[in-house]
């Protein structure tokens, strides 16, 4: 039932935003259009019972380019502080920059206004502020971070305090601490706790947490809290043409129980990916192998048309198997399988500890056979030696884990 017709409050005003703070005054911000290419951000506080507007204060004026759009504002308050946020997003570019104010509650022209300073990833979109007066305050957003399928739009809670946000720590929703399983593409299960401190989130929840682990883009994030301080996210996953599905998650123990549960999805999924992940790794053996092991083979080819050798009887063919060996172990160094890792000197060492298990591999095959040939020893070397390399750059990260 409607119980009183609209009042108009500010008539140029657009993409109205609001929070009620403790007193029941209403925090507004808005934008305004009045150049074609820039929108002015504005704040103000207007009383319910007595009507009354508070003097708008400028927040900050946004130019926009062609191919960009002002996405926001969005209102924060903690006890203290009062917060305005948006982004602005280039479409061309698939890219944005969230900027946000803050102020001492009350005084608004002691605004600050500073670069939304993520850490885990970037191009901020779909901000959402969780209503109330808490500290920290907790920011729902869509960012651009790596993942094991590579980079993809994942939804992150950030703590927001006066003019930082605090150091991070990544908790993905869909790792439980109680057994370490991961979920992945079905609702995906709570993480995090949000336990009762003073009316306030713990320090838990300072700092920046990637709450989805999809290979899909999640976006338009929505995130409330219950009475108990147990949050509730929502979000937005691409389902179909034209299509989108809801996912949800929840800190609350009593969700994190029924979606914590074992299913069959949890076994059948993770096999299926490993085998796919399998395959992947077999077709990599092939450009790895060329880019590897032809110059050498064809050293050793040609040696062979020279010398007429293919067998190690001689020590001019142990010194020739040995340069081919060690040419191949030189262009693995120069080309390694991937060089988007989170140890850069592992590309130095990586090569050196799975040639030297190769060559001790080799060594007992040659040990323990007579004949001794040349080009069996070269490829049993190169198989084994190409296989540990790509396990050692791609099994830990497309496992999903963090070493």
């Amino acid at each position: 039932e409607v119980l009183q017709g609209p009042t108009l409050l500010i008539p140029e005003g657009r993409a109205p935003a609001v929070q009620v703070d403790g007193q029941g005054r209403l925090h507004l911000a808005w934008q305004k259009w009045t150049e074609r290419n820039v929108r002015w951000i504005y704040y103000a506080v207007l009383d319910p019972d007595t009507g009354v507007l508070g003097e708008p204060e400028e927040i900050a004026q946004v130019f926009l380019r062609s191919g960009t759009r002002l996405e926001g504002p969005a209102v924060g308050l903690d006890p203290e502080m009062g917060y305005v946020l948006w982004s602005a997003l280039d479409i061309r570019e698939v890219s944005s920059r969230g900027r946000y104010a803050f102020f001492p509650l009350g005084l608004p022209r002691q605004k600050r206004v500073l670069d939304m300073p993520l850490v885990e990833g970037r191009d901020p979109s779909g901000i959402w502020v969780l209503e109330g007066q808490r500290r920290p305050l907790l920011v729902a957003l869509s960012e651009t971070v790596g993942t094991a399928w590579g980079e993809e739009v994942q939804v992150a809670v950030a703590a927001v305090v006066g003019a930082q946000i605090p150091a991070y720590e990544t908790w993905g929703l869909a790792q439980p601490p109680s057994s370490g399983r991961r979920g992945h593409l079905h609702p995906v299960p709570a993480a995090w706790e949000a336990p009762l401190h003073q009316g306030a989130f713990s320090k838990e929840w300072e700092g920046e947490h990637i709450v989805t682990a999809s290979n899909l883009p999640s976006v338009k994030p929505a995130l409330t809290v219950d009475d108990n301080l147990y949050l509730h996210l929502a979000w937005l996953e691409p389902g179909g043409f034209g299509q989108y599905r809801v996912v949800y998650a929840s800190t609350a123990p009593e969700v994190k129980r029924t979606y914590n549960a074992l299913t069959l999805w949890d076994i059948v999924d993770p096999l299926f990916r490993g085998v796919f992940r399998l395959a992947l790794i077999v077709l990599a053996l092939v450009p790895m192998l060329i880019q590897w092991a032809v110059l050498p083979m064809g050293v050793l080819v040609v040696y062979h048309f020279v010398t007429g050798e293919e067998w190690l009887i001689s020590p001019r063919s142990w010194a020739m198997l040995g340069v081919t060996l060690a040419l191949e172990v030189a262009l693995t160094l120069l080309l390694p399988p991937r060089r988007d890792i989170p140890w850069p000197f592992l590309r130095w060492i990586a090569p050196i500890v799975t040639a030297a298990l190769a060559g001790g591999g080799m060594a007992c095959f040659l040990r323990r056979h007579q004949d001794r040939s040349l080009f069996e020893a070269f490829f049993l070397f190169t198989g084994v030696h190409t296989l540990l390399q790509l396990l050692v750059y791609f099994l830990p990260w497309g496992l999903g884990g963090r070493l």
